[in-house]
């Protein structure tokens, strides 16, 4: 049962990418249209709960809930920056870097490891996902954007690792999911009128000159 779940995930984070290359090209504001993304996944999981009631059980839960949030806020906000400054196929690989990292934090922290067949089976996937995308026009002189592209591989691992947490203590997925969201919306809600104010600040001092 799994496998259909993670395939699943694979289908609709691979959605998300193209809609983040879609919207990255358009005149749109990022902070808030990620809002707007965080803030209908906190009703529909709000919604969830009350539906299912289902609960937190102490601060652990709520904790591990705000560090998705916070995992989740920089990672949306790091791809969705180097789509609209870097090239979609770069960007793509490195944040596909995630896998990598999870498997070497998992090792780490709870001494997770795979199979000989695993390991090599995911080596193969893993290097044939490389060498397919930079097939492409990839260069070392085209790299504009990848430090995006890392910095959500890297906070993407975290809160795939927060997400792992948050069954070791035995939270309610949805409960999980509303702590997540609403503290994500949160974030980038302060970011829009942080740069709104920014801006408002900046055109009331160039008209004044």
């Amino acid at each position: 049962m799994w496998i259909i779940f993670a395939l699943l995930a694979t289908f609709f984070f691979g959605l998300r990418g193209i809609l983040y290359q879609w919207t990255s090209q358009k005149n749109l504001n990022r902070d808030l249209l990620l809002f707007g993304v965080f803030f209908i996944g906190f009703i529909i999981s709000i919604l969830g709960v009350l539906l299912f009631n289902q609960h937190w059980y102490g601060w652990p839960d709520i904790a591990v809930g705000l560090g998705l949030g916070i995992g989740s806020f920089a990672a949306n906000a790091c791809l969705h920056k180097g789509f609209s400054v870097g090239k979609a196929s770069l960007i793509s690989v490195l944040s596909g870097l995630t896998p990598l990292l999870v498997l070497m934090f998992a090792f780490l922290l709870w001494k997770e490891t795979l199979t000989g067949i695993q390991l090599l089976g995911f080596f193969i996937i893993f290097c044939g996902l490389c060498l397919i995308r930079y097939s492409s026009d990839i260069s070392i002189n085209n790299l504009k954007g990848a430090q995006w592209g890392l910095f959500a591989a890297l906070f993407f691992a975290f809160n795939d690792l927060m997400g792992k947490q948050s069954t070791l203590l035995g939270a309610d997925i949805l409960a999980t999911l509303t702590s997540m969201f609403g503290f994500g919306s949160m974030l980038f809600a302060i970011s829009w009128l942080a740069k709104r104010k920014k801006n408002q600040l900046y055109d009331t001092s160039v008209e004044g000159t």
